[in-house]
């Protein structure tokens, strides 16, 4: 049986022009659904259900281009605009994916292409990995592998520019008020999580303590926080 990653191998090799995406909906990220999965796998990148209550979507794209030109594939048009439809029915919706740097074959103008698709479409959560062969994967049979230095100089690009994309994200964060579940206690106050961030692999959300004495921090416990700072990872608030 194909692993995941040979399916994702295949797709990529696969893609007729621009962007095929497939919504892979997390359902411990989007709880508020009470569901086990929201949407299955489809070629095509509709809203999910529930998507006014969802807090994270999270999606595998396929970007893999057969022809380039100067003007950008419809279809890569189109799921940049379902991305930004997603958040005007939702302002609040945290976006992940998981991109592959140096597939077999992919060439500069590709790979540039992948990092304009970054740009615009913002995603606040972004993971990059260098290709690497898998035993048994078709991947491996493919022509023209790109060599492993150059594989991870493109993986590297991609986090710098993540990096820029998340700092901004979070700082539009700055003066609102998130729902945080602390997750420690300390001298300084509490350190916790939004429904934005997965446990060891996000950033954090560092909490102050209430001002009123009476009121406490306490582990496992949700609580308002107006966040104050940010940088490229994590937010810093005060409890309500």
């Amino acid at each position: 049986m194909a692993s995941r990653r040979d399916f994702l191998h295949q797709g990529l090799r696969l893609t007729a022009l621009g962007l095929v995406a497939v919504p892979l909906i997390d359902a411990n990220a989007a709880r508020a659904s009470n569901r086990d999965q929201l949407e299955a796998p489809s070629t095509e990148m509709e809203p999910p259900p529930d998507l006014f209550d969802a807090q994270v979507v999270d999606i595998d794209f396929w970007v893999k281009p057969r022809t380039l030109s100067v003007v950008r594939p419809a279809s890569g048009e189109k799921n940049l605009d379902r991305i930004q439809a997603w958040r005007k029915m939702n302002p609040d919706l945290t976006i992940r994916s998981t991109f592959i740097a140096g597939f077999p074959g992919e060439t500069d103008a590709e790979f540039e292409y992948l990092l304009d698709f970054l740009k615009e479409a913002q995603i606040d959560r972004l993971g990059c990995f260098a290709y690497s062969p898998v035993e048994g994967a078709t991947a491996n049979e493919l022509a023209n592998p790109v060599p492993e230095e150059l594989r991870e100089e493109r993986r590297g690009r991609v986090m710098l520019l993540q990096e820029e994309i998340s700092k901004n994200r979070l700082k539009a964060k700055v003066g609102k008020t998130v729902r945080v579940l602390i997750d420690e206690v300390n001298r300084s106050g509490g350190i916790g999580r939004s429904s934005a961030d997965a446990p060891e692999i996000d950033g954090v959300v560092y909490v102050k303590p209430p001002y009123e004495p009476h009121k406490k921090l306490v582990v496992g416990q949700f609580v308002d926080v107006k966040i104050t700072t940010s940088d490229a990872h994590d937010l810093w608030g005060e409890a309500q």
